[in-house]
């Protein structure tokens, strides 16, 4: 007698991973599937015990320490990890176009780090940006994060690559036309 399985849904902080279904993969699916012994093979609708995920999940969201940004944070890498991962069996969407943040308050801290970009790119080492704005730099085939310029001299110095001149501070542009200011009033 073949069983039907059906999909557990329960509270908003259900996390559904992009296999389709919570904390399994297509491996666990199948061996799950492979232990019924009934020969009926539905696995689009696995049965999952969602009380552990559930119970992390709640700690993680009702965590004293954890900040909104925090939680940003872990949602936007989440996304960002599913992206990347093309294994998933469900296309829902037909194309997903993920795009860097190149807003002016990102452009701006990034600068922050031109003398450090500088002297990786001469000296042949790779790196790229990391989010929100970090730069993660490849050493030994690992990445190291580096969160803000003082962190990254330091870094290069004790792997003793040369970090070049500080930059002059930029000169404030010359006004080339009259500052206005409002009319006084005629006395009349």
């Amino acid at each position: 007698m073949a069983t039907h399985r059906t999909k557990k849904t329960t509270a908003k902080t259900d996390k559904i991973n992009f296999f389709g279904h919570k904390g399994q993969t297509p491996q666990t699916a199948s061996q799950s599937d492979a232990q019924d012994g009934d020969g009926d093979s539905d696995s689009s609708l696995p049965i999952v015990d969602n009380t552990q995920t559930d119970q992390i999940t709640k700690s993680f969201l009702e965590h004293p320490l954890n900040t909104l940004s925090n939680k940003l944070i872990a949602s936007w890498q989440q996304t960002a990890d599913a992206i990347r991962n093309r294994n998933h069996p469900h296309d829902d969407f037909p194309t997903v176009k993920v795009f860097n943040d190149l807003s002016a308050a990102t452009l701006k801290k990034r600068r922050a780090f031109h003398r450090i970009a500088e002297a990786l790119r001469q000296h042949g080492t790779r790196y790229r940006w990391g989010y929100p704005t970090k730069m993660l730099i490849q050493r030994g085939g690992t990445f190291k994060p580096v969160h803000s310029p003082e962190e990254g001299a330091r870094l290069l110095k004790e792997w003793g690559i040369p970090l070049g001149p500080s930059e002059p501070t930029a000169q404030p542009i010359e006004k080339t036309a009259r500052e206005w200011s409002a009319a006084r009033k005629r006395l009349t």
